[in-house]
């Protein structure tokens, strides 16, 4: 199994600028109340208009400088979002949301500097809040600084321990440490811990489940993964990760033809998740359709070459199976060239797979063995 880092990372955390409300005030002029009623109606383009006159008779107000950026964000106006979240941390340094929507933008864009300069500055001028060291955290996992995530969950719990969204963090960064398929049981069991917590205190926190029962399924614990992959299906009809995680549960559990069919609804969300054409490939292959296989992983392969290597290397088992030998080695040689036998596992996990076998007596197969035995 693959890394899964780039697929979590931006979907673990819930973006404030999508998601944190428009705020007022109880006294508010009309025009900032009206704005904010053409907004919650998803009426951008009255609600902007509204925020215009508002600010022009409140040019001070930091707050609705902020409720105007996420009007500008709603219609895809993002440099002018910007510079109206900078003018109301400006203006209303104590209004928290403003630095949270640029952090989380950038972090959205993968801008490390800009991401860390806001959240930075937030935890520098308030350094009790919970949420910020939360948010940082995630920033620096993304960015593979874990130590220093890892001690912002930390403080970020030890700030609020109800900070559902802070454990839910911590536990998902815990088995995205390595690859998955090499998680220690330990390591499973801390996250498992850190999910059921954040599971207890708020139940309705995106992916929760779907996080949760894809640490049970690790843990060969079937029925209850396939509990809490069934409840993350219900609260996320389009998150594709749930399709693949099933998959991935019932291949454990030798059911390949709906393992089959939950990488295609996965394929349907999101075409290109790798992952479940990876995925899709090698049950096509242990189903014996080694044509259907070999163009699931090419289309695997022109989704995200990030994992090139395991797909030469899947292809070449497909083309063996088919007795195509010289697109076999050519594919074997790229996997090669791309670090796939770098580890030992898959090396020796080669040279125990019969079906490259059949090429033993083969002399450029003969050639290639020798290379990678360095004999």
């Amino acid at each position: 199994m693959p890394h899964l880092h780039t697929l979590f990372r931006f979907a673990i955390v819930a973006l404030l600028i999508a998601a944190a409300p428009i705020l007022t005030y109880c006294q508010a002029p009309s025009s900032c109340t009206q704005a904010l009623y053409f907004y919650e109606l998803k009426q951008y383009s009255q609600a902007l208009t509204l925020y215009d006159q508002c600010l022009m008779d409140h040019p001070n107000d930091g707050v609705m400088y902020y409720n105007r950026g996420k009007t500008w964000y709603q219609l895809g106006y993002i440099d002018k979002a910007l510079i109206d979240f900078e003018a109301a941390i400006k203006l209303t340094p104590s209004f928290t949301q403003s630095y949270y929507a640029l952090s989380e933008h950038f972090l959205t864009q993968k801008e490390e500097v800009n991401a860390l300069k806001w959240i930075s500055l937030l935890i520098s001028n308030y350094p009790s809040l919970a949420n910020a060291y939360n948010l940082r955290g995630w920033i620096y996992f993304n960015f593979n600084k874990t130590q220093l995530a890892f001690n912002d969950f930390d403080k970020a719990i030890t700030l609020d321990s109800l900070n559902a969204s802070a454990y839910n963090n911590r536990g998902s960064a815990r088995y995205q440490l390595q690859n998955i398929e090499a998680a220690s049981t330990n390591d499973l069991l801390l996250a498992k811990a850190d999910l059921v917590q954040a599971l207890r205190l708020d139940p309705t926190l995106p992916n929760l489940h779907r996080n949760l029962g894809f640490i049970e399924l690790s843990l060969s614990n079937f029925n209850v993964a396939d509990s809490l992959l069934t409840i993350a299906e219900t609260m996320n009809p389009t998150d594709a990760m749930v399709y693949y995680y099933r998959g991935l549960l019932f291949t454990k559990t030798d059911r390949l033809d709906a393992a089959l069919n939950e990488m295609n609804k996965a394929l349907q969300q999101y075409p290109n998740l790798a992952i479940a054409w990876l995925a899709k490939g090698q049950l096509q292959y242990q189903k014996r359709q080694y044509s259907n296989a070999l163009s699931s992983l090419k289309s695997g392969l022109l989704a995200d070459t990030k994992l090139e290597p395991t797909f030469y290397y899947e292809m070449a088992r497909a083309c063996a199976a088919q007795f195509e030998r010289e697109s076999m080695l050519g594919f074997l040689k790229l996997a090669y060239k791309y670090g796939y036998f770098d580890k030992l596992a898959h090396k020796q996990a080669y040279f125990k797979e019969p079906i490259f076998q059949h090429f033993n007596k083969w002399g450029p197969y003969q050639s290639f063995v020798k290379d990678l035995r360095g004999i």
